[in-house]
């Protein structure tokens, strides 16, 4: 019997454990808990699950509100004050965490696009489990957004198809 099919699934299933790629994010059914330093500092509701449209409100001690939306692997944040009146100036940082452990590790979090938003006076940064975005004097109305991608470590199942390819290869040694 030929080793040939072995070794080629072996070297397949190891190439694909050790690729580590990033993969697709879907924060559908999530529940996060947003928190934030100096300007933003209330969010509603709190905790909250990702569904549908807008998920959660931030506030502002002068009132103003930020819409946050996270759909698929994105979030994206809209200011809501009416475009005649200047943007209203955030500082400090907003954190989303992963409350119920429910989804993968992030492994980036970068942003894609951006209206009237100057990304200079963004930094974005994530832990396994939480989204960081840090605030410089940013201004933002309701014509002001950015969305940003989010992405995970690979799944479990990179595990199983290394402990395949480890097999393989003591199958071939024999």
């Amino acid at each position: 019997m030929s080793r040939l099919p072995v070794m080629l699934f072996a070297f397949i299933a190891g190439g694909f454990a050790l690729t580590g790629q990033a993969q697709a994010l879907d924060f559908a059914g999530a529940e996060l808990t947003g928190s934030g330093v100096l300007s933003i500092t209330t969010f509603s509701p709190n905790p909250f699950t990702v569904g549908a449209g807008v998920d959660v409100t931030g506030s502002q001690n002068s009132g103003q509100e930020y819409l946050f939306d996270f759909e698929g692997d994105l979030l994206t944040m809209t200011g809501t004050s009416p475009t005649n009146q200047p943007p209203q100036q955030i500082i400090g940082s907003v954190t989303f965490t992963d409350t119920s452990d429910s989804l993968p590790a992030f492994t980036s979090f970068e942003i894609i696009s951006s209206v009237g938003v100057p990304t200079a006076q963004l930094l974005l940064s994530h832990t396994d489990d939480s989204l960081t975005i840090a605030f410089n004097e940013v201004g933002m109305n309701l014509s002001h957004s950015f969305t940003a991608r989010v992405t995970a470590v690979p799944e479990p199942a990179s595990a199983l198809l290394a402990l395949i390819g480890l097999a393989g290869f003591t199958a071939r040694r024999r």
